[in-house]
């Protein structure tokens, strides 16, 4: 007997009306196409009209109804208890999306992800930029609540206020890249953004939303450290006594070039070493606020320059060289940065991180030079 029978499967389909998700159904014979017999034996025959599998269809929802039966048990009218000779399954899908609000999928007023990134990135440069700026103007306004020394009419320089305020923004430098290099590569700074737009690390619209974000950033720090502290807000940058203004725009570009590079050799350059950039260009800041500070005030940052003047409403004649010269900076170490890698210079001493990148990567550009900026570029 056994070795007869075969298992029947003959798929039907019904069309019903929309099966809403707040209909419960208990079992098969709440769903069946006929009305509900009061018997338990005419349900499972109507059922067992259906042959084997049923699957009902409603414009939006779909119920499957399987029952295994075998040609032996439909001769002699003996089937299993009727709990075990049915499975539904119901397919309902998620409500749809409101389609009205801003950034969802279909709406016309729908945020492209390239804009939002881009965005999203100015964002947290504003912020990121608010918060390095706030540290740092608060700091130097503690060290310049002390005024220099002049000895016949020669200023003494401030020496520990000038260790107070270059270590200040280091500092603050660092803490905030660490915090926000994941989001946008921590820049903060207009010469930043506009090095890396030219050597092909960020888009050139990226590059604009960044500046953007920079500039309003600092403006907003300059405001709230003159609005918290009862002290004037004397944190702009200015030339020292007998620096000409054609000196403070090359010592502003040099001292940019050297922050900057650090940021593409460390920063943009992957190696085993990278997760500790930011402090790298802490330090970078540092060193060159020891440098600068008390010549020319240390800009190295158009947005940094920008924000205390704006908000005392005080413009020197020369303060285009807050501008010029980091940007010129901007585009001498984006330029030898280029030059190495047009020299190769991942061939020069490879393996002096210990992980095979740099000799895998030299091996690459030896065939196609695919890690080349300048190609990446054009």
């Amino acid at each position: 007997m056994a070795n007869n029978e075969q298992t029947s499967t003959m798929p039907t389909t019904v069309v019903l009306p929309a099966v809403t998700p707040s209909t419960n159904i208990s079992n098969a014979a709440d769903i069946a196409p006929s009305s509900r017999s009061s018997s338990r034996s005419s349900t499972v025959q109507s059922l067992h009209s259906l042959d084997n599998a049923t699957t009902y269809v409603s414009p939006t929802h779909s119920l499957n109804i399987s029952c295994p039966a075998t040609e032996a048990s439909h001769k002699k009218q003996t089937y299993p208890p009727f709990r075990d000779r049915f499975s539904v399954s119901l397919s309902i899908p998620s409500k749809p999306e409101d389609q009205s609000s801003l950034g969802r999928p279909g709406s016309k007023m729908a945020l492209s992800p390239t804009l939002r990134n881009h965005g999203t990135a100015a964002l947290a440069e504003l912020v990121g930029t608010f918060l390095f700026l706030f540290f740092a103007f608060s700091a130097a306004v503690v060290a310049n609540a002390v005024p220099p020394e002049s000895i016949d009419d020669f200023v003494v320089p401030n020496i520990p206020g000038l260790l107070y305020i270059s270590f200040a923004f280091g500092i603050s430098l660092m803490v905030n890249v660490f915090a926000f290099y994941r989001i946008s590569g921590g820049q903060f700074n207009p010469a930043v953004s506009m090095a890396l737009c030219l050597v092909g690390a960020i888009p050139p619209l990226r590059a604009g939303f960044c500046i953007v974000g920079q500039i309003v950033g600092g403006i907003i720090a300059a405001a709230a450290v003159s609005g918290l502290y009862p002290t004037v807000l004397n944190v702009e940058t200015t030339l020292a006594p007998g620096v000409s203004q054609a000196q403070g725009v090359f010592i502003e570009m040099f001292l940019t070039t050297q922050l900057i590079l650090v940021i593409l050799l460390l920063a943009v350059e992957k190696h085993r070493l990278t997760y500790l950039a930011p402090l790298g260009i802490g330090f970078a800041l540092f060193v060159t606020h020891l440098a600068g500070v008390y010549f020319t005030g240390a800009s190295l940052n158009p947005a940094r320059s920008l924000g205390p003047a704006v908000i005392n409403r005080s413009f020197p004649s020369y303060h285009w060289i807050y501008w010029i010269g980091p940007m010129l900076g901007a585009l001498l170490a984006s330029g030898f940065y280029s030059l190495l890698h047009f020299c190769k210079w991942k061939q020069v001493n490879p393996g002096q991180d210990w992980d095979g990148i740099g000799e895998k990567e030299a091996q690459r550009d030896d065939f196609n030079g695919a890690n080349d900026p300048l190609t990446r570029v054009a």
